[in-house]
């Protein structure tokens, strides 16, 4: 076996190796996907400080099952200052019966108010209306602010609670919701639920192949079809990916 032979054999094995690994990354990889929307930043306020005592509480209808939501929070200590934040969801604002649970670590930095994660011990499912609210240390020494939106139309059912009182009527804490699926499970419930989002999907995808298709046929057409084949799934597959890690990582 020649040299160049065996040379042109380990750039094919590794196009599919690399096209094996990035397509099976993109497709059975869990990420937490965006069902909803945060508010733009300029439309964004600062609620707080809140406390132990005044308690930010959020009504809310999820449009499918959550598995993590998003808020906004602002510690007013310094830069690298922390504390601990929970987040209960109850099936209404009596609060008799707990849904899900979580904590996050809200971080003080110069942007203000940032973005805390709260994955739930459990999904909350999608269509029923829910509470849910944020819980402070009473021991915490730093003034605590919360991310809330004005007149967010796309809210219409939801409702601020301060100190587990209705808040102000125009007013909704900032947040997203988001759920946990591997790239299937996503395009299945896409196709499902928004053909048009979607098709769309699918044609970018399509036109992404049909680029790596023309640029192996010019890179590799003399190393045979083997390493075409192999060159047109590992550059759409590893170029994804690239894009996945950076949306979701």
């Amino acid at each position: 076996m020649t040299l160049g032979r065996r040379s042109g054999q380990v750039v094919t094995a590794g196009l599919w190796l690399a096209a094996l690994a990035s397509w099976s990354l993109l497709l059975l990889m869990p990420a937490d996907w965006p069902i909803s929307s945060m508010p733009v930043a300029s439309a964004v306020v600062a609620v707080g400080p809140v406390s132990a005592r005044i308690v930010p509480g959020q009504t809310l209808r999820p449009p499918e099952s959550t598995t993590a939501i998003d808020v906004l929070v602002r510690v007013g200590g310094p830069y690298g200052s922390s504390t601990p934040v929970g987040l209960t969801v109850y099936r209404d604002v009596e609060r008799a019966e707990v849904i899900a649970r979580s904590e996050a670590v809200a971080v003080s930095g110069p942007e203000g108010l940032r973005l805390s994660r709260f994955e739930l011990d459990a999904a909350v499912p999608e269509g029923s209306e829910v509470y849910f609210e944020l819980e402070i240390p009473p021991d915490n020494p730093w003034p605590i602010l919360i991310g809330a939106t004005k007149g967010d139309r796309q809210r219409v059912d939801a409702q601020l609670y301060l100190e587990r009182q209705l808040g102000w009527s125009d007013q909704d804490l900032a947040y997203q919701l988001l759920r946990s699926q591997n790239g299937i499970q996503r395009a299945t419930h896409l196709f499902a639920t928004r053909m048009d989002m979607a098709v769309t999907a699918l044609v970018a995808v399509l036109a992404v192949g049909g680029m790596a298709t023309g640029a192996s046929i010019l890179v590799f057409r003399r190393q045979g079809r083997w390493t075409m084949a192999g060159s047109t799934l590992a550059v759409p597959g590893v170029g994804l990916l690239a894009v996945f890690l950076w949306l979701f990582a």
